[in-house]
């Protein structure tokens, strides 16, 4: 398994993020899609290459406010 990020995903005001574990990018991003139902911007943005991450990692992304 590996861990696929799209960051600076579905702009609305702020940048979001995307985020799947699966065995390859089309399941990542075929996993992404059946939870994103009705939200054009992530189809658009699924088409840029994640990065992919197949050893431990940890991050965290600041909220804005």
């Amino acid at each position: 398994m590996k861990l696929f990020v799209w960051e600076g995903a579905v702009r609305d005001y702020w940048p979001g993020i995307m985020f799947a574990l699966a065995e390859s990018v089309e399941d990542a991003r075929r996993l992404i899609l059946e939870k994103a139902v009705g939200i054009d911007m992530v189809e658009k943005d699924l088409k840029k290459n994640p990065k992919v991450y197949d050893e431990e990692v940890g991050f965290y992304v600041l909220g804005a406010g």
